[in-house]
C-alpha cells in the first residue's frame, strides 16, 4: 500500500507544461510555453521497442538448482527486448508491452540448459514536457516477468527410465513495479516505419517486487518455494519509438 501511495502522489503531483506549435499560412512562426491544451495533437499512437537493463539474482535457489543453473539464470536474465502499443490523449499515455528471450547453456557438455524469458506490461505517464525535439515523461509500470528453466539430458533414455528420471522444467513468476523518467529525442527524417517522427530515449528509475517470493510451478503443478529473486532496485533502459 505504501508504494501504491507513493505511485499516486507522483502522478497527481504533475502539473500541465507544454509548448504549442504556431502556424500561420502553413509556415511555422514560433514556439512558445503555454499552459494550456493543445487542441491540435490530442489523440495519438504509438509503437515502440525497447532494451530493458535488469540485474536478477537467484543464487537462493543454488542449493535446489545447482549452481550450473544459477549461474546461467543470472547471467540470461540481466537484459530483455520488449516491445508494444500505446496511445496518448491530452499528454496522459497508455501502453501494453510483450519481450520475450530464448537463451541455451552451450557451456554444459552433458546437459540441455535452456532459459525461457517472458514479459506483458502496462504503463501510464504523463508528457510533462513535449515540444519540438524533447519529450519528458514520468511513467510508472506492472510487469508480469515469467523465467522458465528447462534441464534436460542430450543422450537418449529408455522411455521407463524418463518416467522415473523426468527431466526438469520450472516456472517463476514474478510481479514487478516501476517508477521512473523517460527522456526521448524527436527525428522527423530517415525514419525506417511511416510515421509522423520517431524518437530514441533513455529511461531509469526505481523497480520493486509485488510478490516477495516468486510464484513458482512444474507442468500442472504448483510449488512450494521459500526462496526469493534478489532484485536490483534500479534499472536503466533505451527506448525507439513511431508516433503516428
Amino acid at each position: 500500500m505504501k508504494i501504491i501511495f507513493i505511485v499516486f502522489i507522483f502522478l497527481s503531483a504533475i502539473k500541465l507544461y507544454g509548448q504549442t506549435l504556431v502556424i500561420e499560412n502553413d509556415h511555422l512562426i514560433m514556439w512558445e510555453n503555454r499552459d494550456v491544451i493543445e487542441t491540435h495533437n490530442q489523440l495519438g499512437v504509438f509503437y515502440f521497442i525497447q532494451v530493458d537493463g535488469l540485474s536478477n539474482d537467484f543464487s537462493a535457489f543454488e542449493n535446489v538448482l545447482g549452481k550450473h543453473n544459477v549461474d546461467f539464470m543470472n547471467r540470461s536474465s540481466s537484459a530483455l527486448i520488449t516491445q508494444g502499443i500505446g496511445g496518448t490523449y491530452n499528454k496522459w499515455l497508455a501502453k501494453l508491452s510483450f519481450g520475450l528471450s530464448f537463451d541455451n547453456d552451450f557451456r554444459n557438455d552433458s546437459l540441455t540448459v535452456r532459459l525461457n524469458t517472458t514479459r506483458y506490461g502496462v504503463t501510464f505517464g504523463y508528457n510533462l514536457i513535449d515540444n519540438r525535439r524533447f519529450i519528458v515523461t514520468p511513467k510508472t509500470s506492472i510487469n508480469w516477468n515469467r523465467y522458465r528453466l528447462i534441464n534436460s539430458t542430450k543422450e537418449r533414455v529408455l522411455l521407463d527410465e524418463y518416467v522415473h528420471n523426468r527431466d526438469l522444467d520450472i516456472r517463476f513468476n514474478q510481479l514487478t513495479g516501476f517508477v521512473g523518467l523517460n527522456i526521448s529525442y524527436k527525428f522527423y527524417f530517415h525514419s525506417v516505419l511511416p510515421s509522423d517522427y520517431w524518437t530514441v530515449g533513455l529511461y531509469g528509475g526505481y523497480i520493486f517486487q509485488f510478490n516477495e517470493r516468486p510464484w513458482t510451478y512444474s507442468v500442472d503443478k504448483r510449488l512450494i518455494n521459500n526462496n526469493k529473486i534478489d532484485l536490483m532496485n534500479f534499472t536503466i533502459g533505451l527506448r525507439f519509438a513511431w508516433h503516428f
